[in-house]
C-alpha cells in the first residue's frame, strides 16, 4: 500500500504554517468555524475582528458547499487512516491547539499532504468533492508534484539462527526471548509447540486448548515455520475467525519470525474475491457514478478514488475512510470482484487484477494465511482457491462449525436477483447501462429489445414473489421457513423468465467475437442458472438433512437452506485431503473431554491419530479472578421488568462504589434495552449509542466506573487489558434460542434418534460460550478482575454444575447487595 501521510510532525509551529502560501491556494483570508465559534484568518493566523460574511469559511464535518470540509478532504486524501474524527487527525498530525488555530493548523497538515499527491489524483479528487472542497483540491492539483515520502529505514532484525530447533526458539535467550524484552517461559506454550511439531511429523489430528495467555499463536507458527524450512515443498495454510486476526498474523507475527526462523519460506494473506476491488468494474462504473445525479455517493468516491491510486493489494479493509460511509458500503458490491461477472484472461486488466495476483501469490507460497469463511468457500468449491496443501492449522476452531454451516447455506433475497439484473440492464436518469448498452447491436434490435423487456418482466416478478411471502410469513426477525408451495406459481415464473434470459443472451453471443463482451455473456449465462438453482432449492419440498428458514434483516427478507450434518460435509471435503490437522482454541473442552466437538466436527474421519491436550494455562486464576453468584437477584426467566430493574440497581450500586470500569454482557436486545433505559451516567449500550468499534474506542478511552452493555459479538473476539476492564457481569446464561430454526431442526434430529438434545446440544454450545464469555476478563499477566453471574439458574439447576465445573475458580454465593458490594471492595482492596 502507498505512503499516505504528510512529512510533518507538530503543524502548530509557525515555520510550518508559513510553508502554505496561503495567497496561491486562494486562502489568504477565511474564517475557522471551530467549536460554534468562527475565527478570522489571515496568512494562516487567526487575527482578532468578526467575519463580513463575504469570507471563504473552512470547518470539520460542515455539510455545505460554500464550507471547505476538511473531514471530506481528509477521508479522500488520507483513505487509510484508521480514525477521521477531528482528535484523531489532530493526534496523527501532533496537533495540539486550541480552537480556531487546531482547525488552521489541520488545514495546513492536509494541503502539504494533497500535495505529495499526484496531479492526476488530485484532479479527480476535486471533480468528486462538492463545492467549495473540490475547487481547493482541484486548485492543488497544478502546484502538486510526485514527492517520495520521506525516507524511513526498515527495521532492524538479527541474523537469523542457523538451525533453529524447538527448543532454541523458546529459551530465555532463544529466538523469542532475544526478540521480545517482557519474554516470559511459559510451560503451556512450549508443550503445545511440541504437540503441534509432532503432528506435523507424524501426520494426525491434534485438538489443543490454550487458554489466555498460553502464547498458542507462535506455539503453532514456530513449528510450522521450523517444518516449511526443512521441507520447503511442503503447503501448511492457517486459518482464522475473522479477518483482524488474518491481518494480526500476517502483518506482525509472522514477520517477526520469518526472518529469525525460515527467512526462504513464503507467506500470503488471501481473503474472498469480495474483499477485493475489480478494476474493470471501476472503470465501467466510475464515469456513469461520478457523472451521476447521486451527490451522496460522490465522497465515497473520491475516499475509494484517492485509495485506488496508491494501494498495492486492492483489499478495502485497508480504506477506512470508505468502508466507515454508509454510501461506500452500499456501493461495494458493484465495485467488488464477484466470479458471475469476471471475464477471466479476456479482461484487459487480467495481469494487474488485485485477486487474481492475490490468489497467485496464496498459491505460490508455502504458508497461507485465510479465515473461516474462506477455507469453507474453498471446500465448497472443490479446493478450487487454495490448492492443495498438506497441513491445516484451524485457531478459534470453536466458531468452525458455525463458519461451515454459514459456507454451505444457500441464501435468496430480492437482491440476489436484483443485482444481477443490474449488470444485465439498468437505468440511472435518462442514461441506458449494463451489458446490453456494450454490445455491437443496436439498441433496437429485437434480441435487445427482448432483453431489456425480460430484465423488466424478472424485477417485477421478483418483487411480487417476496412481497408476498413478506406478507404471508409471520413477523419474526427469524423464523423457520414454512411450506412455501402456494408460491411455487410465483417461483416458476421466475425460473421461467431467467430461461428464456439465458436464452436470448446465448443467442446474441453467437453473434459476437471471443472478447469481453462475449465472455460477459457467458458469465451472465452462468449467474443466471445459478439465481434459479436458488428459487428452485428454496421452493423445493423439505428435506431431512436440510432446514429451511428466513430472516428480515434491515426491511429485507432472506431466505435460507442450511445444512444440519457439517461433520459429514467436512469428513467429505476436508480431511481426505491433508495429512495434518491442528485445531486451537481458548474453549474447545467441555469438563476436560472434547466430545462435543469431535462429535459435531466429524472427527472419526479426520487424519489419525486424534491427539487432544489441554496445556497448562500461565495465570495462577485464584490470584487474579474472584467470581461471585448474587443470589438475592430475581429469577431470569420469572418477571423480565423486575429481573431488569433488580439487574440495573445492582450495576448502578456497584459503579458507584467500586468506580471499576464493567462490561455487562446479555443474550439479548430486549433485556439490555430494558436495563439501559433504567441506568443514568457512563454508560454505553450496544445497538444504542453506536457501532461496536467505536464503543469498544468509548470504552477503553474511558475513566474508572464506565459500564458497558453488550451482546453477542462482545462474547468473544474482544480483549480489555489491565484496568480497561475489572468487572463482567453475565446476566443470563447462552443457551441458544430453542425457537432459532438451525437449532430447533438439530434438536429435533437428535431427538428422533432417541437422544438427548439438551444436554447433546444446548449445554455444550451454551457452557463453550460462557467460557468465551468469562475469557474476556483476564487476557494477560497484569488482568485482576471480578466476575458476576447474575443467573441464578447456575446454582438452582442440575446443569449449573456444568458451569460451575468450566470456571477456572471456585463461585461463591452472596446473599444481599451489601455483600456483593463488600466482597467486590475487599477484593479489589487486596489485589491494588
Amino acid at each position: 500500500m502507498g505512503w499516505c501521510g504528510a512529512s510533518i510532525c507538530c503543524v502548530t509551529s509557525c515555520e510550518l504554517l508559513m510553508d502554505v502560501d496561503w495567497a496561491a491556494v486562494g486562502l489568504q483570508r477565511f474564517v475557522a468555524i471551530d467549536a460554534g465559534q468562527e475565527f478570522i484568518v489571515i496568512d494562516g493566523r487567526v487575527q482578532a475582528g468578526v467575519p463580513t460574511g463575504s469570507e471563504l469559511h473552512v470547518g470539520y464535518g460542515v455539510p455545505s458547499d460554500e464550507v471547505i470540509d476538511l473531514s471530506a478532504v481528509a477521508r479522500a486524501v488520507l483513505p487509510t487512516l484508521s480514525d477521521h474524527s477531528l482528535a484523531g487527525l489532530c493526534t496523527h498530525f501532533g496537533i495540539a491547539a486550541g480552537p480556531g488555530e487546531r482547525m488552521v493548523a489541520l488545514l495546513a497538515a492536509l494541503i502539504e499532504t494533497a500535495l505529495h499527491l499526484s496531479p492526476d489524483l488530485l484532479a479527480v479528487l476535486g471533480r468528486l468533492l462538492p463545492g467549495a472542497t473540490g475547487e481547493l483540491v482541484r486548485g492543488l492539483a497544478p502546484r502538486a508534484a510526485v514527492v517520495p515520502p520521506p525516507s524511513t529505514s526498515p527495521p532492524s532484525t538479527p541474523p537469523p539462527v542457523a538451525s533453529v530447533t524447538l527448543d532454541d526458539a523458546f529459551s530465555d535467550t532463544g529466538t523469542l526471548g532475544r526478540g521480545f524484552a517482557a519474554f516470559e517461559d511459559r510451560p503451556g506454550q512450549r508443550e503445545m509447540a511440541r504437540l503441534v511439531a509432532r503432528t506435523f511429523t507424524t501426520g494426525g489430528t491434534l485438538l489443543v486448548e490454550a487458554g489466555p495467555g498460553t502464547g498458542k499463536t507462535f506455539a503453532y507458527l514456530v513449528p510450522a515455520l521450523i517444518y516449511l524450512r526443512d521441507h520447503p515443498q511442503t503447503r501448511i495454510v492457517v486459518s482464522t475467525r475473522t479477518k483482524q486476526l488474518q491481518e494480526q498474523l500476517y502483518f506482525k507475527d509472522i514477520p517477526f519470525l520469518l526472518p529469525r526462523i525460515a527467512p526462504d519460506v513464503h507467506a500470503a494473506l488471501l481473503k474472498g474475491r469480495e474483499n477485493y476491488l475489480c478494476l474493470r468494474q471501476w472503470q465501467t462504473l466510475f464515469p456513469e457514478l461520478a457523472g451521476g445525479l447521486d451527490n451522496e455517493i460522490l465522497p465515497a468516491l473520491a475516499a475509494l478514488a484517492g485509495w485506488l491510486f496508491r494501494t498495492e493489494t486492492g483489499d478495502i479493509e485497508e480504506n477506512h475512510a470508505f468502508l466507515s460511509d454508509p454510501a461506500g458500503r452500499r456501493l461495494w458490491p458493484r465495485l467488488a470482484d464477484n466470479p458471475h461477472r469476471c471475464v477471466g484472461t479476456f479482461c484487459p486488466f487480467y495481469t494487474d487484477c488485485f485477486s487474481v495476483v492475490a490468489r497467485r501469490r496464496a498459491r505460490e507460497a508455502n504458508i497461507v494465511v485465510v479465515n473461516h469463511a474462506l477455507l469453507f468457500a474453498d471446500l465448497a468449491t472443490d479446493r478450487s482457491i487454495l490448492g492443495d496443501y498438506d497441513y491445516l492449522i484451524v485457531d478459534e476452531a470453536h466458531a468452525l462449525e458455525a463458519a461451515a454451516r454459514n459456507a454451505f447455506t444457500a441464501t435468496l433475497s430480492p437482491a440476489t436477483l436484483d443485482g444481477f439484473l443490474w449488470d444485465v440492464h439498468h437505468r440511472r436518469g435518462v442514461r441506458d447501462s449494463g451489458w446490453v448498452t456494450r454490445i455491437p447491436l443496436a439498441m433496437d434490435d429485437s434480441r435487445v429489445v427482448r432483453i431489456k423487456e425480460l430484465v423488466d418482466q424478472l424485477r417485477t416478478a421478483n418483487g411480487r414473489v417476496f412481497t408476498h411471502i413478506g406478507t404471508a410469513l409471520p413477523p419474526e426477525p427469524r423464523a423457520a421457513l414454512p411450506e412455501i408451495a402456494t408460491f411455487t406459481g410465483d417461483g416458476e415464473r421466475v425460473t421461467t423468465l431467467l430461461g428464456q434470459l439465458t436464452a436470448t443472451i446465448a443467442a446474441v453471443e453467437e453473434e459476437l467475437e471471443p472478447d469481453v463482451i462475449q465472455r460477459e455473456g457467458e458469465r451472465l449465462r452462468g449467474e443466471a442458472d445459478a439465481v434459479s438453482g436458488l428459487y428452485s432449492t428454496l421452493f423445493a419440498p423439505a428435506e431431512d438433512t436440510k432446514v429451511k428458514w428466513y430472516e428480515r434483516r434491515n426491511g429485507e427478507l432472506r431466505l435460507h437452506s442450511s445444512p444440519l450434518a457439517i461433520d459429514e460435509i467436512i469428513a467429505a471435503s476436508l480431511y481426505p485431503h491433508v495429512r495434518g490437522l491442528v485445531l486451537t482454541s481458548a474453549t474447545l473442552s467441555l469438563g476436560g473431554g472434547f466430545d462435543y466437538v469431535e462429535r459435531t466436527l466429524g472427527l472419526q474421519d479426520a487424519p489419525a491419530p486424534v491427539n487432544r491436550a489441554v496445556v497448562p494455562n500461565p495465570f495462577s486464576y485464584r490470584d487474579k479472578m474472584r467470581v461471585y453468584l448474587p443470589t438475592f437477584l430475581p429469577a431470569v426467566n420469572g418477571e423480565s421488568a423486575n429481573y431488569a430493574a433488580a439487574l440495573a440497581a445492582m450495576i448502578e450500586g456497584i459503579t458507584a462504589r467500586i468506580k471499576r470500569k464493567t462490561l455487562v454482557l446479555f443474550t439479548s436486545y430486549h433485556l439490555l434495552n430494558a436495563v439501559h433505559a433504567r441506568l443514568a451516567g457512563k454508560v454505553t449500550a450496544q445497538g444504542i449509542d453506536g457501532p461496536r468499534g467505536k464503543l469498544i474506542e468509548r470504552f477503553r478511552s474511558s475513566d474508572g466506573g464506565a459500564v458497558l452493555l453488550g451482546t453477542d459479538s462482545f462474547w468473544e473476539g474482544v480483549d480489555f487489558p489491565g484496568k480497561d476492564l475489572e468487572i463482567l457481569i453475565i446476566t443470563r446464561l447462552p443457551f441458544p434460542v430453542p425457537t432459532d430454526p438451525i437449532t430447533a431442526a438439530m434438536s429435533e434430529r437428535i431427538a428422533a434418534a432417541g437422544r438427548d438434545p439438551f444436554y447433546e446440544l444446548a449445554v455444550p454450545q451454551a457452557v463453550l460460550k460462557f467460557r468465551q464469555g468469562v475469557g474476556r476478563l483476564i487476557r494477560t499477566r497484569a488482568d485482576r478482575g471480578a466476575v458476576i453471574i447474575t443467573d441464578r439458574r447456575v446454582v438452582e439447576k442440575g446443569y449449573g454444575k456444568v458451569f460451575l465445573s468450566s470456571l477456572p475458580v471456585g463461585a461463591q454465593a452472596v446473599g444481599t447487595g451489601d455483600e456483593l458490594l463488600s466482597r467486590l471492595t475487599a477484593w479489589f482492596a487486596a489485589s491494588d
